[in-house]
């Protein structure tokens, strides 16, 4: 079918009514943008989300879900079978998701609803069937689901593994809506444990699932679920991504830090776990002196990336490395940089992402606040100053520049201070199927045998 002017036609949306397919929509608009049109694999996940009313799409982080989702959004609203949609997905990705909709279908209307305190409720009122899309918070559907439901003809849950806690107020307030269309969106790997496998779906499909089917055992609620969920990960579908480097360094702790190090060791005053909080912080930073050998290696390797030209996402779980990193780069003066940390409101946090794209060296990460969402495939290196204890959350961090339309290798670094904590820890890491338990338990032994 010969498509005339399309790409005009999807801008000033009169493709309402046209019997264009999916694939022939979105491919022409990808084309006149210049931008890569949806592989194979993503249109099968579009066409699974059209002919499902409730699925879980749970492909690998940096598969593309947003676009899928968006795909199959665009084409009910053309095709007149909706006109209201709800995304729910974290705070942090709110103007992700609106970013996203300008960029892919902007010829549908958008809103971003977030109000706080006692004006919810007549701003939820007023915005409510104004826009065809309105993407909010699970904040906003914890604390008043009722303000929701006038929008929630299709409901999209983004990161929908935030619901697993059958018990939660989240969950309970999520069980009010009445969608007619439900997605759920992760890239958690959620169909590796029985229960939260079980509650996802009790919550996709209240009259085919209960939580008490978690009992059943996995296999056989996977063989059950297995039309209404999709699940691809990357080694199956992007054999053309370019390839990631992974390089680990062993490194040791300045005077200073071994020092504190050691004193922290043989304190009895704390608890295990805050004596593992704090001794994973001084393999970092000394709190004393400031004092790195960690951050002394990663500004040796971001005066490289400088030189070569290229970006880099430096990530990690607590602040004060951040910020340390921060005035060494600048006492250097070997780049611009950009923060992105929780205390920064939302748009803050946008205009960070967006002024790093297009003008910095150097993002300088949360790596809980980056680990979800963002598409930041403009760095060729993710720098971990550390790691989390929990294999998913590192590698979502990770794919944040090894995303589809990467076309350059990219590489990983981290880093593990010798005879401490992150020697054992790494240890634990390599299982995938670690869990709080069993980091506690190895974390109490090896503290016992060192102290």
């Amino acid at each position: 079918m010969k498509l005339p002017n399309l790409s005009a036609q999807i801008a000033n949306g009169s493709l309402v009514g046209n019997n264009y397919s999916l694939e022939e929509i979105l491919s022409s608009y990808l084309v006149a943008k210049r931008i890569i049109p949806l592989l194979p694999f993503q249109i099968e996940g579009v066409n699974f989300l059209l002919k499902n009313k409730r699925v879980l799409l749970a492909d690998d982080m940096g598969l593309g879900k947003t676009i899928q989702a968006l795909g199959a959004i665009s084409k009910l609203i053309s095709d007149g079978e909706i006109t209201r949609t709800l995304i729910i997905c974290p705070r942090s990705l709110v103007f992700n998701w609106y970013q996203e909709i300008k960029k892919w279908i902007p010829h549908i209307t958008a809103t971003a609803v977030m109000p706080s305190g006692s004006a919810a409720e007549s701003v939820w009122k007023s915005r409510t069937g104004r826009s065809q899309i309105i993407i909010t918070s699970y904040e906003q559907l914890r604390l008043g689901p009722q303000n929701l439901a006038g929008q929630a003809q299709l409901v999209v849950c983004d990161e929908a593994h935030k619901l697993r806690n059958h018990d939660s107020q989240l969950s309970k307030s999520f069980r009010t809506l009445k969608p007619d269309y439900l997605w759920f969106l992760t890239g958690t790997p959620v169909e590796r444990d029985a229960v939260d496998f079980s509650t996802l779906f009790s919550l996709l499909l209240p009259r085919q699932f209960s939580i008490e089917d978690s009992k059943l055992g996995l296999e056989l609620l996977k063989m059950r679920a297995q039309p209404f969920f999709l699940r691809r990960r990357k080694s199956d579908v992007l054999t053309e991504l370019p390839p990631m480097i992974e390089k680990k360094e062993y490194i040791e702790l300045l005077p200073s830090q071994r020092k504190e190090y050691l004193n922290i060791l043989r304190s009895r005053e704390d608890s295990i776990l805050v004596k593992f909080s704090k001794l994973r912080r001084v393999c970092d930073i000394s709190s004393e002196d400031g004092a790195s050998s960690k951050l002394d290696r990663v500004m040796d390797l971001l005066e490289e990336i400088h030189l070569l030209g290229e970006k880099a996402v430096i990530f990690s779980f607590w602040r004060k490395p951040l910020f340390k990193l921060g005035e060494m780069i600048v006492d250097a003066g070997i780049g611009n940089l950009d923060y992105l940390v929780s205390e920064m409101s939302l748009s803050e946090r946008d205009q960070a992402v967006t002024n790093f794209k297009i003008n910095s060296d150097f993002l300088l990460a949360s790596g809980k606040i980056a680990a979800e969402g963002l598409t930041l495939t403009e760095a060729t290196h993710a720098i971990f100053i550390n790691r989390w204890w929990n294999p998913s959350a590192n590698e979502q961090a990770r794919d944040r520049i090894r995303r589809i339309g990467q076309t350059k290798t990219t590489y990983m670094y981290e880093f593990i201070a010798i005879d401490t904590v992150e020697e054992r820890m790494e240890e634990i890491l390599e299982d995938k199927e670690a869990t709080t338990e069993d980091l506690v338990n190895a974390m109490a032994t090896y503290l016992q045998v060192k102290s």
